[in-house]
């Protein structure tokens, strides 16, 4: 009896684990990509777009249409985690405490 009772606490253990880190993974996945380096024809000059201690774009452009080229990158960048949250949210995938969050 004791043999089973283990398996089953051992079983839900495994399954509450992989579930969880489902969550993680799938959540992780939606997360910008800061770092490296891209490449784009619409960007004439070299342009740096890197972020300060709290998250901030900071841009550093010889041109201002390859900073506002570079400010639109950084608003996708911090845009598609947001909205990947929210579709989550309604179409209920996340669990009872994220889809209450305002």
């Amino acid at each position: 009896m004791i043999n089973w009772f283990k398996w089953l606490v051992l079983s839900v253990l495994a399954l509450l684990f992989l579930t969880v880190l489902g969550l993680y993974i799938s959540l992780r996945m939606s997360l910008p990509a800061l770092d490296g380096n891209s490449a784009t024809y619409h960007v004439n000059a070299p342009t740096e777009l890197s972020r300060d201690e709290l998250g901030q774009a900071v841009i550093k452009a010889n041109d201002i249409f390859d900073a506002a080229y570079a400010l639109g990158f950084a608003h996708a960048q911090d845009r598609f985690f947001q909205m990947d949250l929210q579709r989550r949210a309604a179409s209920a995938v996340c669990h009872n405490g994220w889809a209450t969050l305002p």
